[in-house]
Order: C-alpha cells, then sequence, then structure tokens
C-alpha cells in the first residue's frame, strides 16, 4: 500500500507527500494503531481527583485520590477487543472504527488531559515508516524472536533488543 500509492509522489513536494500519508494509506495508520495497542509506550495513567466525592465502579473516591489505569489491562481486555493477543492491525481500519468502544484505546491518553504530543507522535511515525517501507524490506531471520520480551519495572514499555533482516528494495 506504502509503495503503490507513493510510488509517483515526489517526496520533495511535502504537501502532496504528507497529503497522500494521511489519506490513502489507511493500513499504515491501523499497523501503527494496532502495534500501539498491544505494546503502548506508557503502561499506565493516573490522574487525581479534583472533587468532593466521586463513585467509580461501587468504589468510593474523595478529593486528592490518586486513580491509576492500566492501558495495557484496557487494551488487553477481550470485552474492549476480540482475540486481544492476536495482531490484527484490521481492527483500526476507517470501515471498522464503528466497533471501537470509547474509551478501550488510550496509548496517550484520552480525553481533555491527553498526549499533547499525540497526533505529532503519529505523523512522524506514519513519515518515517513510509519512508523506510519505500526503500527497505524487513523480514525474520533465525535471531528473531517469536516474541518480544521487556524488562521489569520500566516506566516506558520498550522491549529488549532484537534481529531482523533488512534488504533493499532498489
Amino acid at each position: 500500500e506504502v509503495c503503490e500509492n507513493l510510488a509517483d509522489v515526489d517526496p520533495n513536494n511535502l504537501d502532496k507527500y504528507y497529503e497522500t500519508i494521511n489519506t490513502k494509506i489507511s493500513y499504515l495508520d491501523a499497523v501503527i494503531k494496532e502495534t500501539l495497542r498491544l505494546y503502548p509506550p506508557v503502561t499506565r495513567l493516573e490522574r487525581r481527583l479534583n472533587i468532593d466525592e466521586y463513585k467509580l465502579g461501587g468504589i468510593q473516591l474523595q478529593r486528592d485520590h490518586l486513580v491509576e489505569i492500566s492501558t495495557i489491562a484496557v487494551h488487553y481486555d477481550p470485552d474492549n477487543f476480540s482475540n486481544p493477543k492476536q495482531y490484527s492491525p484490521e481492527r483500526f481500519l476507517p470501515e471498522n472504527k464503528h466497533k471501537l468502544a470509547p474509551y478501550s484505546y488510550i496509548p496517550f491518553g484520552d480525553g481533555p488531559r491527553n498526549c499533547v504530543g499525540m497526533r505529532f507522535a503519529y505523523q512522524e511515525a506514519k513519515i518515517c515508516l513510509a519512508s523506510l517501507i519505500q526503500k527497505f524490506r524487513f523480514k525474520e531471520n533465525a535471531k528473531t524472536p517469536e516474541r518480544l520480551s521487556f524488562p521489569a519495572k520500566k516506566i516506558l514499555l520498550t522491549p529488549d533488543a532484537f534481529e531482523v533482516s533488512i534488504e533493499s528494495r532498489a
């Protein structure tokens, strides 16, 4: 999809390049979102209650209580995503967006206090990946693990190093 849609687009024509990436390459967007669903960079969100009393799921909360939301628990909840451990970018394609429950996808938080850099991060990821995909093929090799592993007790979810093979498309 990336190579097809960008084949005739001059990368120096930034407006056309940017427009094509954002309007004609929906699968790339879905791949990024599904990857962030499975591997959200921040594994928990925190909010401090700023009202005097609030009841959440039968639990009475008071002002200044800290509420922690596990991003991974939300993203892997089978009530939110069928087969939650399966990598399936199709769930984020435009024709399936109506199936997503509100607040079930929160790699950057949501609402008025979501990450201020979210849109920039999505755009940067799409532009960088599109550029790499146009020039290279990424493939598993004998040293590529079947599953990613992650160090314990890190603030950000960053995988241990792993190896893949890269071939030039030229």
